[in-house]
């Protein structure tokens, strides 16, 4: 009873500390993007894990990056993003179910797209970050049962990295 106890109290630490550690990664991209050189300084994060004397975690962040801190009741939408090479597009495809098309609100930048919706009985928001550059003028967007596609031309075509190795 006890190791199962244990077991699932540090299975839910180390979750948690996993879903914190790929916040922390893509802001870290986000930011490293952004940033000028008036920005750049060390980014320091951590966390102290102690226990109560009745055998609880308490958790302790410490450092000088702040998470964001999200809205109740905003959901973060699936969302998937697929390239085509030979077309030099990036598509990117979000799941919205419940909102219209008019309270959907978009904006990019070469390497993130914004989307949030403000709907009577869902709301959406999320940032993603693009796995290449596109040229944020030239997106085309539609939306259509509760599935927004999200189209860009890619500023410049994704060479494959890696060489080609010749076997004996």
């Amino acid at each position: 009873m006890f190791s199962e106890d244990f077991e699932r109290i540090f299975s839910s630490i180390f979750r948690m500390i996993d879903d914190i550690e790929n916040a922390i990664e893509r802001r870290i991209r986000r930011i490293g993007r952004a940033a000028s050189t008036a920005l750049k300084r060390p980014y320091i994060y951590g966390l102290s894990i102690a226990f109560t004397p009745e055998g609880y975690p308490v958790i302790r962040r410490f450092g000088n990056v702040k998470l964001p801190v999200s809205e109740p009741n905003v959901r973060t939408p699936y969302y998937e993003t697929s390239v085509d090479e030979k077309e030099g597009v990036l598509t990117v495809l979000v799941e919205m179910p419940g909102v219209s098309k008019e309270e959907i609100k978009l904006s990019s930048t070469e390497n993130l797209l914004s989307i949030s919706a403000d709907g009577r009985l869902r709301r959406y928001s999320v940032d993603i970050d693009l796995p290449y550059d596109v040229d944020p003028s030239t997106a085309k967007a539609s939306y259509s049962n509760g599935i927004l596609e999200v189209k860009f031309n890619l500023k410049s075509i994704p060479k494959p990295k890696g060489f080609e190795i010749k076997i004996d």
